[in-house]
C-alpha cells in the first residue's frame, strides 16, 4: 500500500484481526457480500477483506477528508481491486449518512467494520513526536468538534453502534450465519465500555485480544 503524511499508518493489530474477520466470512449465493468500512483512510481494511474475499464483494470504504479518499483510490488501482472496492466521501455524523450509504452499496450491508480515532487528549498528548507529525490529529484522537468536554474517546463509536442496525440488512434471515455483522476495533481499555453500546443495540457482543493480549476489537453478532 502506498501511505503518506497525514494518512493513519496501518497497524499490525489491525492486520491481525481483519485477517481473522474474513475467515468468519462467507459469501453470499446471489449477490455480492457487502461491507461498509466507516473512516477508511488509506483502504488498508476493505483493501485487505477483498484480497482474502473476492470475487463476490463489494467493499465501500467512506471517509471525510480529501487526502485520505484520494490515497485509498490510489490504493484500489494500485492494487486492481477497482470491482470490488469502492472509495466514497461521507460524514458518519451527517443525517443523510445512512441514506447515502445504502445508495452507494446497492442496499443494505452485511458488515460493517471501523478502526475510528478513539485516543483521548491525555493519551494524544503522549505520543511520539514521529507519530504526531506524521498522522492527522483527527485521524487519532477520538472526539468531534463541539463536544470537547468529553475525553473518554468514544463519540465515534457511539454514532456508528447508533446507526448500524439501519445500515445492515433487517428483512429475511441473515445471509451469512454465525459470523460478526459488526467489528470495531478499540484502544487499550475500551472494550467493555464500546462492548456495552453494542449489546445496547441488540446484537450479541464478543471481545477478542490482539497478538499481544490486548482487548482490541469488539465484535457483534445478530441475536
Amino acid at each position: 500500500l502506498l501511505i503518506r503524511p497525514p494518512i493513519l499508518i496501518p497497524r499490525p493489530e489491525t492486520e491481525h484481526w481483519v485477517s481473522q474477520l474474513a475467515s468468519f466470512l462467507s459469501l453470499p449465493p446471489d449477490r455480492p457480500l457487502r461491507i461498509l468500512d466507516i473512516g477508511t483512510g488509506s483502504g488498508c481494511i476493505p483493501l485487505a477483506l477483498a484480497h482474502a474475499l473476492r470475487p463476490g464483494l463489494l467493499a465501500i470504504g467512506v471517509d471525510t477528508g480529501l487526502p485520505a479518499l484520494t490515497l485509498a483510490r490510489e490504493n484500489v488501482v494500485r492494487c486492481g481491486m477497482e470491482k470490488e472496492v469502492r472509495i466514497v466521501q461521507g460524514d458518519v455524523f451527517a443525517r443523510t449518512f445512512v441514506e447515502e450509504m445504502r445508495r452507494e452499496g446497492g442496499g443494505g450491508f452485511d458488515v460493517v467494520v471501523s478502526n475510528p480515532p478513539y485516543i483521548t487528549r491525555r493519551g494524544y498528548e503522549g505520543l511520539s513526536e514521529s507519530v504526531r507529525g506524521w498522522e492527522d490529529r483527527g485521524a487519532l484522537l477520538g472526539e468531534r468538534e463541539g463536544e470537547e468536554g468529553r475525553d473518554d474517546g468514544l463519540v465515534f463509536y457511539s454514532r456508528i453502534v447508533g446507526i448500524v442496525k439501519e445500515l445492515l440488512e433487517e428483512k429475511g434471515e441473515p445471509t451469512i450465519t454465525g459470523a460478526p455483522v459488526l467489528a470495531l476495533e478499540v484502544g487499550e481499555g475500551q472494550a467493555q465500555e464500546v462492548g456495552r453500546m453494542v449489546e445496547a443495540v441488540g446484537l450479541r457482543m464478543e471481545v477478542q485480544k490482539d497478538q499481544w493480549g490486548i482487548e482490541r476489537v469488539v465484535l457483534g453478532y445478530r441475536e
